[in-house]
């Protein structure tokens, strides 16, 4: 493996600019109203919209007769959105929660934030701002303050071309004298886009500096991105076309200098996320999950669910790791606690299929100032690698919405700098085609050629092709059948393949009864040799009972073998909804879920046990103002014993508008 670095001895850290931090949370609600009184000054004879909501919740949770969780949460909202005239609009947002959990722990959130709009036939610009300030008895307050600028072209002119320009910077840091949180972030991009009827072309030229005190590192980025789609129909519609082309250029230039010892934690970049239950881990492809690296750490992607084997991974190509982080976006302050209860083992695979076991219950631990999991891992140093959780939170489902891959690198002594500059290129081509040659049948037909090329780490080509029939025989017979293969390039592992085929009938035997019944089976091989081996069988049944009142049971058992070990495994897993509109503003829902021996309880936590959950679900809305909402969960089985959950929230808003004037 190349790796372009040097060496250069220095004795400044690397420091970070940032704001004065706002010490009390009066000056933040002073410069608040301030801004509320003069737009209101500015916009009295427009109309208006003030909404108010709060939220209060209580919670108790009882996982066994020793321990006990409780507590108080409430919020509170204002939002005003004046439109000062048609071209000119402000959208501004103030929020106040206050949590209270077990053992008197107290986290205040104040967040005030504003929007400004001038929309017109020319142009488009937007400024927005974003302030939140956190205090907390048991940690370090927080303040988290960011901004970005819109410009973009707001004409509609035929064969003109959209341009857009976008600048941010966003500043995170506490109030402690040796900051344990201390980052700067600033980025700009400009963008092009055009389109005609069938073709759509894009380019962004993206650059980002980002930079950590504490850690004493420094990214600068810049990066081109492209990208061509064609798209159009023939026949009468009986034929369609579709090709993408799309090419990523990229230069990162890092630079690590801490302030104290001679390391730092290095961000290493990762091609692709997987998401997944698989019950056994030692085998099997993971589904991807491109949004655990999409840099938004707020919406949710994957969950992990209790006694469900969750499996999350990155492919990093070789690249040294030594620490991941797994964010969460913000849990209830009850549950929070419930976090440490989480255990998981880690997994390297040299072609994403076959898996072993590298370290058993690696150090985790739960920073709720940025709502994520640190984990600390041995160096690992593998195509693949994913985290299989073990022991779950009794209570508490645990929402992923990002995974970030570290490695440690020295520096060579206080002080000193490492210089490394990272060079990536990926191409990547897609083409889908579909024939309709009569209204039963369909053909598909899709190709991905996918090339990425890197001076840090592995240089790969993968080839995937996809075929499929779709036949409407009638209502009682509507079969599919589709192939899947995979071939991958590796530069500096084996070389591996995937092939898959599937058979679904669906039948509709009444309008209110629909069945779909399907088998799979799987190949994956490693220099042409086959290594592991799956087959499955569905059913899914959903039935409408009667007028508001709907049901599904679905069934799922899966074989794996694994020939290179000569051990093969199976398992079952079954689950019952029942689904009630009881009145047009209360819906009811009843999940009974149940789990046998392999899926989800053998293999890692060596339990031979089986079990389930019933959980029922209650939503009111009896206006629009009002809503309540309520969940009840109890356990049964070995697998499940003692496991109890209850949880209400409530919400209500208050909408008022200015009156109008008289004419």
């Amino acid at each position: 493996m190349n790796r372009a670095a040097t060496v250069i001895i220095k004795k400044m850290p690397v420091t970070v600019a940032h704001p004065p931090f706002f010490t009390k949370q009066a000056t933040v609600l002073r410069a608040l109203f301030c801004c509320l009184f003069l737009l209101y000054s500015t916009s009295a004879a427009r109309a208006e919209v003030i909404s108010l909501d709060g939220s209060w919740q209580y919670s108790s949770v009882n996982p066994s007769e020793t321990e006990s969780t409780n507590g108080f949460n409430q919020r509170y909202g204002i939002q005003w959105n004046p439109q000062v005239t048609r071209a000119i609009s402000f959208d501004t947002n103030f929020s106040y929660s206050k949590n209270i959990t077990t053992g008197n722990i107290v986290r205040k959130t104040v967040s005030p934030a504003g929007n400004f709009k001038i929309e017109n036939d020319l142009f488009f610009t937007e400024i927005s701002g974003l302030i939140n300030e956190t205090s907390n008895t048991d940690r370090p307050d927080q303040l988290d303050q960011s901004w970005e600028a819109i410009l973009a072209s707001n004409w509609n002119y035929e064969f003109w071309p959209d341009l857009s320009v976008i600048f941010g910077q966003k500043w995170l840091k506490d109030n402690e004298e040796v900051p344990l949180t201390d980052a700067n972030n600033q980025w700009s991009e400009f963008i092009i886009q055009w389109e005609s009827e069938t073709i759509e072309t894009y380019y962004s030229l993206y650059s980002q500096i980002r930079e950590d005190g504490v850690e004493g590192t420094s990214y600068d980025e810049l990066k081109h991105f492209g990208r061509v789609d064609y798209g159009d129909s023939f026949f009468g519609n009986r034929l369609s076309l579709n090709a993408s082309g799309q090419l990523t250029q990229s230069t990162t230039d890092l630079t690590v200098t801490p302030g104290s010892g001679n390391s730092a934690l290095v961000n290493v970049q990762a091609s692709q996320a997987f998401a997944g239950v698989d019950p056994v881990p030692t085998s099997g492809a993971l589904p991807t999950a491109p949004g655990l690296l999409d840099g938004n750490r707020n919406s949710a992607v994957f969950a992990i669910n209790l006694h469900e084997m969750a499996n999350i991974g990155l492919k990093t190509d070789v690249q040294e790791v030594d620490a991941l982080y797994v964010y969460t976006g913000q849990i209830d302050p009850v549950l929070v606690s419930e976090t440490g209860a989480l255990r998981w083992d880690l997994y390297s695979s040299d072609d994403g299929i076959n898996w072993q076991l590298d370290q058993r219950n690696p150090a985790t631990s739960y920073d709720q100032n940025n709502f994520r999991f640190n984990v600390n891992i041995s160096t690992v140093q593998k195509l693949y690698i994913k985290l299989v959780t073990t022991a779950w939170p009794t209570t508490l489902s645990i929402p992923i919405t990002e995974i970030e891959a570290y490695r440690n690198q020295r520096t060579g002594g206080t002080g000193a700098s490492y210089i490394e500059q990272q060079d990536y290129t990926r191409t990547l081509i897609d083409m889908n085609l579909r024939y309709t040659p009569f209204t039963s049948t369909t053909l598909n037909y899709s190709m991905v050629w996918d090339d990425s090329q890197s001076n840090t780490s592995n240089d790969r080509t993968r080839i995937f092709q996809s075929a499929g029939v779709q036949w409407w025989y009638n209502q009682y017979f509507a079969p599919s059948f589709t192939v899947n293969d995979t071939t991958t390039s590796n530069s500096d592992i084996a070389d591996t393949g995937q092939r898959s085929y599937s058979l679904n009938i669906q039948s509709i035997f009444l309008p209110t009864l629909d069945t779909t019944v399907g088998i799979s089976r799987s190949e994956n091989s490693t220099d042409r040799k086959t290594q592991t081996t799956n087959d499955s069988f569905h059913l899914n049944v959903t039935a409408i009972l009667y007028p508001n009142l709907d049901t599904t049971f679905e069934v799922n058992t899966n074989f794996n073998t694994n020939i290179k070990l000569d051990r093969s495994s199976e398992g079952l897993s079954m689950r019952w909804t029942l689904t009630a509109r009881l009145r047009p503003t209360l819906l009811v829902d009843f999940i009974a879920e149940h789990g046998s021996e392999g899926v989800g309880f053998n293999e890692i936590t060596d339990l031979q046990e089986s079990g389930g959950r019933a959980t029922l679900n209650i939503n009111w809305r009896p206006s629009d103002l009002v809503s309540i909402k309520a969940n009840a969960s109890q356990g049964y089985g070995e697998a499940w014993s003692g496991y109890q959950s209850l949880l209400l929230d409530s919400n209500f808003s208050l909408v008022r508008t200015s009156k109008p004037t008289s004419p």
